[in-house]
């Protein structure tokens, strides 16, 4: 009966859950973790709406998905990305990692997985699989770090399409493009290094000569090569062949002193006509940097050659204080978590706005990012979620969706909300749920 539960869990998805380009469906946007994305971000400075105790983590199919904190307690819930208002709440306990792809929601702690259905949070199918920190969707797909090491799972019913055991679990978050999975995990001497596997069956393909002195940052695939920063008492940014194995570039800025930022860089893909582009931070760890200091810098890459294409001096914010930058629509965002979103072109480096956002918490740097979609540039502040954008009050009748009132919704397939389909919600459910016993 297993495609029979496939194709009924589909039908609900696809009556309920249209598609939507710009979905931030994973952490890093996308499963190759580049942080980039064709949408223009609104700069002008409205705010479309903001909301305090909540924390946004992804976004898809019009809604964002993240925490909700208050004096009961934590949850989890689903708002509208056009205004803000919530569209379902449901109890869960470390949603973390979180995956989106048409529709169907996954979240993990380290004793389970969990698929919702993204309109409504009711639960779809649930794994006892215990994830070891990392999953994205790839190649129709949810391929997830393990214990033993790596699992793919159906998207529709959570059952094991493949198991591959490691020799040692994998270390952070993974990455994926074109069939590849990237990610760090020991060798047989415990040192930290790169592994490339298949994402068709987990087999691994090579171990790069890529090793991590301290804890490994996120590799990014695009393009072909496996970019990250090299950590280690001096740190480097390296771009390595994911299929050969060989390394192309493995670069310093020249005149700089100081380290690349902790932080994932983005990178840019490339066109027939032009390399991508990798932007990362590098800086002096002298704490508080003005306009007279050796500082933080901005730079991008060329993601062929290594070539520095330009840097830009960012002027008046800790050092030590950066978020990863964020690619979207020819701009490059960078939140320095001291109060200003700044805003450079992708192009030339320089400085095109900045905005007055707020301080940033701790949880966001592992959790979310600077996130573009639908109209609205996302992020998380102090006290909650602030999204930019166009007003709802001034957008086109046809624009401003979301339900009347905001009244939440806990998970119970019933929902206030916007959706023509949701009337049959319950009946498919039930089908799922007796096709699952038969």
């Amino acid at each position: 009966m297993r495609a029979g539960k496939s194709v009924m869990v589909l039908a609900l998805v696809l009556l309920l859950c249209p598609l939507a380009a710009g979905d931030w469906s994973a952490f890093g946007h996308d499963s190759g973790r580049t942080g980039a994305t064709d949408e223009v971000p609104p700069l002008d400075g409205q705010v479309a709406w903001r909301r305090d105790g909540f924390h946004a983590w992804l976004v898809g199919g019009g809604l964002v998905f993240g925490e909700v904190f208050s004096d009961n307690g934590t949850r989890f819930a689903a708002v509208s990305v056009v205004t803000g208002e919530t569209i379902w709440e449901r109890e869960e306990v470390l949603p973390f990692p979180l995956a989106y792809h048409e529709g169907l929601l996954y979240i993990g702690d380290y004793n389970r997985l969990v698929c919702l259905l993204g309109v409504t949070g009711d639960t779809v199918w649930e794994s006892n699989f215990t994830t070891y920190g990392s999953f994205a969707v790839h190649d129709g797909r949810l391929i997830a770090t393990v214990e033993t090491g790596l699992a793919a799972l159906d998207l529709t019913t959570g059952e094991v399409v493949w198991q591959a055991n490691t020799t040692s679990p994998f270390i952070g978050f993974i990455s994926m493009e074109g069939g590849r999975l990237a990610g760090w995990t020991r060798d047989a001497e415990q040192h930290i290094r790169l592994a490339v596997h298949s994402t068709g069956n987990g087999t691994r393909l090579r171990l790069l000569d890529a090793v991590s002195a301290g804890w490994p940052r996120t590799p990014v695939i695009a393009d072909g090569k496996v970019i990250f920063v090299e950590s280690g008492n001096d740190t480097t940014l390296s771009a390595w062949d994911i299929d050969s194995g060989i390394q192309h570039w493995n670069i310093t800025p020249d005149g700089l002193a100081g380290m690349w930022s902790s932080g994932v860089v983005a990178v840019s893909d490339g066109t027939a006509v032009d390399d991508g582009t990798a932007v990362g931070v590098y800086y002096n760890d002298t704490g508080f940097c003005d306009a007279d200091c050796a500082g933080s810098w901005l730079i991008a890459v060329n993601t062929t050659s290594g070539a520095e294409r330009w840097r830009a001096k960012l002027v008046n914010v800790s050092a030590t204080a950066v978020q990863s930058p964020v690619i979207a629509g020819g701009r490059v965002l960078l939140y320095d978590r001291v109060g200003a979103l700044r805003v450079h072109d992708l192009t030339t480096g320089a400085s095109v706005t900045e905005l007055s956002v707020g301080n940033l918490t701790t949880t966001a740097v592992y959790r979310s990012n600077v996130m573009v979609s639908d109209g609205r540039l996302l992020f998380e502040g102090k006290q909650g979620t602030i999204a930019f954008g166009v007003p709802v009050a001034t957008l086109p009748a046809e624009n401003a969706t979301g339900p009347d009132g905001g009244t939440p919704v806990t998970g119970s397939g019933e929902t206030d909300g916007p959706y023509p389909g949701a009337g049959l919600l319950v009946l498919l459910l039930v089908a799922v749920a007796a096709a699952r016993r038969r």
